[in-house]
């Protein structure tokens, strides 16, 4: 995983200095001082956020995913409780990336993998060395500029895949009271269905974790997000 460091007893200094008393400066050096903390601190929580993930943990609190358990507890967004984890993933399958974090910094190589999904995944595989290389003097804005002409070259179907076959879905009920869900989604579709699943299993483990008598619902008791 990202190999950041950060102090503790550095940290300490960083948050007890007296901003009134630098030099303009000063002001500056603690100001990037700071950052470089911050980023040390974000490949921590990288780590830490595809062990938690790995291991289920969120599940013993009812939780559906790592993200919801996030979003729940912790100072981020839904949105940002997705990316952590899925970003800490990534750099568990492309350590070139994940030793980037200390040289080029977490959020510049966070930029790049915001930029990578299904349809270009394999092409970022063979292209990671390339592209770690080019943005490596370049601002994380710059850095997002160049993923974007990357991401043009070689995803050809662009933001929306064309579709070989539409979306089939069979509901039906058995003999015995039972209802059989049978079906075949294309890419869109299915990610939309997940999404919706997702957000219902999330508004469920909100409402029961805020109960008063702590009773965890056995709806949707398979749904982990996944």
């Amino acid at each position: 995983m990202c190999s950041g460091h950060a102090d503790r007893s550095s940290i300490d200094e960083l948050l007890t200095v007296d901003a009134r008393s630098l030099s303009d400066g000063e002001v500056g050096e603690w100001l990037l001082a700071l950052d470089r903390a911050r980023s040390a601190l974000e490949a921590v929580q990288l780590r830490a956020a595809t062990v938690f993930d790995a291991r289920v943990v969120y599940a013993a609190d009812g939780a559906p995913s790592a993200p919801s358990w996030l979003a729940a507890r912790a100072d981020v967004s839904r949105s940002q409780a997705a990316a952590l984890v899925r970003h800490g993933r990534m750099l568990r399958w492309h350590p070139a990336s994940d030793a980037a974090c200390a040289s080029l910094g977490t959020t510049k190589v966070r930029t790049m993998l915001r930029f990578v999904n299904p349809r270009v995944a394999e092409a970022f595989d063979r292209d990671e060395a390339m592209l770690l290389e080019a943005v490596r003097d370049l601002s994380v804005d710059q850095t997002a500029t160049v993923m974007r002409h990357w991401v043009c070259r070689v995803d050809a179907d662009g933001a929306e895949p064309r579709v070989a076959e539409p979306s089939e879905v069979r509901l039906r009920q058995t003999f015995g009271g039972r209802w059989h869900l049978d079906g075949d989604l294309e890419v869109t579709d299915g990610a939309q269905l997940h999404a919706a699943l997702a957000s219902h299993a999330e508004r469920l483990y909100r409402r029961e974790a805020a109960s008063p008598d702590g009773v965890q619902s056995t709806t949707l008791s398979g749904w982990a997000g996944r």
